[in-house]
């Protein structure tokens, strides 16, 4: 566990009346959609340290390493240890991880989204990288 509460670390206010979780909060799932890389990518995204490339946990890491490694598992490429990775110089080589990875460990970033639904409202959200291309030719696409 990082040596300050999850609240602390929060780039964001809590309501006073849910400040100590004396409010019900609900517990769901949610999923963002990115490009760039294929990995699925859960919290924290801010690393504890202030260090980019710092893998930083969350109280539910399991499940979230959990979450993540069913979606990349169940795709044809994303865990695919033989595709070559995206940049071409293996930084983002997240095959060899189950095409699976912490955030923080990625890149450290303040104020994501994922760190902002799990913190405030309970929401497991992990971020989906879905294609190396950001923008893919019309013709690549399926009909």
């Amino acid at each position: 566990m990082p040596p300050f509460t999850e609240y602390q670390r929060a780039p964001f206010v809590i309501p006073p009346r849910c400040a100590k979780l004396s409010c019900p909060i609900p517990s769901h799932g949610s999923r963002d959609v990115s490009a760039m890389v294929l990995c699925a990518n859960y919290p924290f995204d801010l690393s504890d340290n202030g260090m980019t490339q710092s893998e930083t946990k969350t109280s539910d890491d399991a499940t979230f390493k959990k979450l993540a490694l069913s979606y990349s598992l169940a795709r044809k490429t994303m865990a695919d240890t033989s595709r070559e990775p995206c940049d071409g110089m293996g930084h983002d080589n997240f095959a060899q991880r189950g095409g699976i990875t912490n955030g923080a460990r990625w890149y450290s970033v303040k104020g994501g989204m994922q760190d902002f639904n799990y913190l405030a409202t309970n929401c497991f959200e992990i971020t989906l990288e879905l294609s190396c291309k950001k923008f893919p030719s019309a013709t690549t696409l399926p009909d």
